[in-house]
């Protein structure tokens, strides 16, 4: 069942898209650049988060004139600049839903690890714990302590699409620090 979280998740997508778009090539540079540079920065954030904050204020700028500095159309037609510009910001869109489902905290119980935590019993909790996305999210922080029952239920390029995603978005070992 699609929750509340999972539509604002999808609007987030749908935004970072439009932008992309209204910013052409511009949106193609700083969404494919942004998303290939989140990895290291999430590495960065974990000993220290303002100079990731720091560091991804300033990318953002350098992709961002070097975008523009690219970017003449000329007289022909603007559309296929708006397609590139769409495709970095859905790009940018999508790695940025991958990290927030990917960052919630775990909790540990006498029953096991859980992600999202199931306490303290709240409204917000109760509709992370029913989001598709969310449980995603679950899947790619623990791939590579799934059971293998679970595994053996995921494709062969589904396994793999999880390990990259893990390896990118997961710094570390996250059940093992808690």
């Amino acid at each position: 069942m699609i929750t509340w979280v999972d539509v604002l998740l999808a609007v987030l997508v749908a935004v970072l898209t439009a932008a992309g778009v209204h910013r052409r090539l511009i949106g193609l540079f700083v969404g494919l650049g942004a998303a290939l540079a989140l990895g290291p920065l999430l590495r960065l954030g974990q000993s220290s988060p303002w100079t990731a904050v720091a560091v991804a204020a300033v990318l953002g700028l350098v992709l961002g004139l070097l975008g523009r500095r690219l970017y003449d159309p000329g007289r022909g037609p603007v559309w296929p600049y708006q397609v590139l510009g769409g495709v970095g910001g859905a790009v940018l869109g999508a790695a940025l839903v991958v990290a927030l489902i990917t960052s919630l905290p775990i909790s540990r119980s006498a029953r096991g690890l859980h992600y999202p935590p199931h306490q303290p019993d709240t409204a917000l909790y109760r509709t992370l714990n029913r989001s598709p996305l969310v449980l995603v999210g679950r899947t790619i922080v623990f791939y590579p302590v799934l059971p293998a029952e679970e595994l053996a239920k995921l494709r062969p390029y589904e396994q793999r699409v999880y390990a990259g995603l893990h390896d990118v978005f997961v710094p570390g070992e996250p059940w093992s620090t808690q």
